[in-house]
């Protein structure tokens, strides 16, 4: 630390941070990941100076960083568990200080009249939220169910996500029969996306637990396990 600066420095340090870097075509690739169980949140601040773009490696929006000159050339941090970011650092573009944005959280509790069903259309009763591996019938199910309903969203600027709770175990989100993530691990968070029409819209959640229920009797907790919640996201500019 006395003879060469840090590539990347986290303040507040945390040990689950892990980082890499590379660099290719004239652009320096800082690839982040949190591989702790907690969320991670702080100032970092890179060695390679330019302007900075976030790319999110699961899907592909790229956008700018707010950046600071003090302390450093750094950014604002803020990884979920199991959560990962691609920082793309341009030293061809001179560093740029912008204000940090205002962001604005706002979660309203979801609570749906739910039909669940099996992918060829057959009903099942499946208590939501519940655990299917403890229904008759089922305790032996791997694979995937339907559960459907209909979901009255708010007239809103910016982004809506909608937060699954506790899942067993992947969760695939569609809305208006269109596809709009996919959640892998928790937390089971997915963006159903930005100024969306307000009113009614048809909402399918798709959950997939694993094999171990099938091939060792296992029963491990299956299904939509959890309460449900919508995030409603605001980023405004600063004056």
């Amino acid at each position: 630390d006395r003879k060469i600066e840090r590539d990347a420095r986290l303040q507040p340090a945390n040990p689950d941070l892990r980082s890499m870097h590379y660099r290719k075509e004239g652009l320096d690739f800082y690839f982040l990941t949190n591989e702790g169980e907690a969320r991670i949140a702080g100032n970092l601040t890179l060695r390679a100076n330019g302007a900075i773009e976030w790319w999110d490696p699961l899907t592909g929006r790229r956008q700018p960083v707010v950046t600071r000159k003090k302390p450093g050339h750094s950014v604002s941090l803020c990884l979920d568990r199991r959560a990962s970011v691609v920082l793309v650092v341009d030293p061809k573009t001179p560093f740029m200080e912008s204000a940090p944005a205002k962001f604005s959280w706002q979660e309203i509790p979801v609570n749906l009249r739910w039909t669940v069903k099996t992918l060829s259309g057959k009903k099942v009763q499946v208590p939501v939220p519940g655990d299917w591996s403890q229904r008759r019938g089922l305790e032996l199910f791997s694979g995937t169910l339907s559960y459907q309903a209909v979901i009255d969203l708010p007239g809103r600027d910016g982004e809506i996500w909608m937060d699954l709770g506790k899942v067993g175990e992947i969760a695939e989100v569609i809305l208006d029969e269109k596809s709009v993530g996919t959640a892998l691990w928790s937390p089971h968070r997915v963006r159903l996306g930005k100024n969306l029409k307000p009113g009614l819209h048809r909402l399918e959640i798709r959950v997939t637990n694993g094999m171990a229920n099938a091939y060792e009797g296992a029963q491990t907790p299956s299904g939509l396990l959890g309460s449900m919640r919508l995030i409603l996201e605001t980023v405004k500019a600063a004056a």
